[in-house]
């Protein structure tokens, strides 16, 4: 036996024969250890929501870190189906700038190849307490898939140990189980109660040195406090604590909250975000540009319009008459560039009335694409002939067409949508200048907001990295 706890590197006398101690003399407590604290934040910090394994994005990432100065990299298990994540691992390692910022990221969706997984497995090793939220989305805060989730997050990000980890919108539960007010206090404690669970797990891994802190990330902070979904923020600090005595450490490493906030959605900085600086809770704001407006989602920045948006409808118009005439008595084809053109000119008569980028792509999927695909089927699969200028199938070239009428139609919708709301914001004085770009304006308010630590700005394109640089300098 005392062979056995020697190997261990134990002193025999410091070990009760039963061995019923060795955990505890192995772990000191971590009054003992240097507590793990994290780097003062850039006020932009780099949200990869939309971050996936391209050559672009890993150009804008790597800018962003040398050039810009950010030093927060903010991600999640489900970004891109775990590639945001894998992205910022191999930019990271390239560079060998771990030790240079702090690493967010999160857990808690069941989607894409969780999904899969879940779905392989057996009842009995699917994880515990699993809110089957939609069809193709589940949701799951429990330890047994957190530790599976923070095992897969720190190999794609070759680290080990995460600065911050949170749990991801785990409102999710009462969405799902919430649908009056009488059903809010028994799903709200059985959510508390989960939550506890997990910040108990959470405590286990500070520990074992695989995390510094965690929190939670969560749309319910910034709805009113009346709301069904709300997160009962003030509750938190309670279940930290004894979430930390339970597990035996001398203080929590609850330590960051996450919502959205922007120009227009004030409820979490005026309520959660305060709250949270006053008990040295450090805030993040994500969706600073992206903002629900009167029931709808717009965004906060300028776009220009197309210059030449009206002679790329004419031109397409131009190119379908052409193959309307070229058709020589086939009637069929006639139709459809027919209609094809009747399309394209109700467009251009209704473009006025998308409110946003986002009206227009939802549109664009459900309406306008199923729409032009079925009265020009005939054309788009005629593969007979060529174009003269390129070897080309006739059919692909009216797709081709058709499509960059369509990008440039979408790039147009942004530009009037933007200038649109820009005029209504300074009329109501959420703006001040006109002649500032509504971006700077939005993230200037937020960088500037005395509960906000940072604000992540979602860079997937290298004009982003401009106006975060102008920010962080001034």
């Amino acid at each position: 036996y005392q062979r056995r706890v020697r190997a261990l590197g134990f002193h025999p006398m410091l070990v009760h024969r039963t061995g019923t101690r060795i955990a505890q003399q192995r772990r000191p407590s971590l009054h003992h250890l240097p507590f793990a604290s994290l780097r003062t934040w850039s006020k932009i910090g780099h949200g990869c929501y939309r971050l996936s394994q391209n050559p672009l994005h890993e150009e804008v990432l790597t800018k962003s870190l040398k050039e810009v100065g950010v030093n927060l990299i903010d991600t999640s298990a489900n970004y891109s189906d775990g590639e945001s994540e894998a992205l910022i691992g191999e930019v990271l390692q390239k560079l060998n700038w771990r030790s240079k910022v702090d690493l967010v990221s999160k857990f808690g969706y069941i989607q894409g190849q969780n999904l899969k997984r879940f779905q392989q497995q057996s009842e009995i090793d699917q994880p515990p307490e699993t809110t089957r939220f939609l069809q193709d989305c589940y949701h799951s805060i429990h330890p047994t898939f957190m530790h599976d989730q923070l095992d897969r997050t720190l190999q794609r990000l070759h680290t080990d140990c995460l600065d911050v980890y949170l749990l991801h919108n785990p409102e999710y539960f009462l969405i799902y189980h919430v649908k009056k007010e009488s059903d809010v206090q028994e799903f709200r404690q059985e959510l508390l109660r989960r939550i506890e669970n997990s910040f108990s797990a959470l405590e286990e891994l500070v520990q074992k040195g695989k995390i510094k802190t965690y929190g939670i990330s969560s749309n319910s902070f910034s709805l009113p406090v009346d709301h069904l979904h709300f997160l009962p923020y003030e509750a938190l600090l309670d279940i930290a604590q004894r979430a930390s005595k339970k597990v035996g450490n001398d203080q929590h490493s609850f330590k960051v909250v996450q919502m959205p906030g922007n120009l227009l959605e004030r409820d979490g900085l005026e309520n959660c975000a305060l709250w949270a600086s006053k008990n040295d809770v450090r805030v993040l704001i994500n969706r600073p540009l992206n903002a629900i407006h009167q029931g709808k989602l717009v965004t906060l920045a300028d776009y220009s319009q197309v210059a030449t948006y009206k002679e790329t409808v004419n031109s397409t118009l131009d190119h379908f008459v052409e193959r309307m005439q070229k058709a020589e008595g086939d009637g069929a084809t006639e139709k459809a560039c027919h209609l094809i053109q009747r399309h394209i000119v109700e467009l251009d008569r209704q473009i006025h009335a998308f409110e946003s980028i986002f009206h227009y792509e939802q549109a664009l999927q459900k309406q306008i694409i199923p729409s032009l695909y079925q009265v020009g089927e005939k054309l788009f699969n005629e593969g007979e002939g060529t174009t003269r200028a390129q070897q080309i199938p006739v059919g692909r070239r009216d797709v081709m067409i058709l499509q960059h009428f369509l990008d440039v139609f979408g790039m147009e919708v942004k530009g009037l949508a933007s200038a649109k709301l820009k005029r209504e914001l300074l009329s109501s004085k959420v703006l001040e200048d006109s002649s500032l770009p509504t971006e700077e304006q939005a993230l200037e308010f937020l960088t500037k907001h005395p509960g906000v630590t940072s604000v992540l700005l979602g860079m997937t394109k290298p004009e982003y990295l401009s106006t975060a640089s102008k920010l962080l300098k001034h």
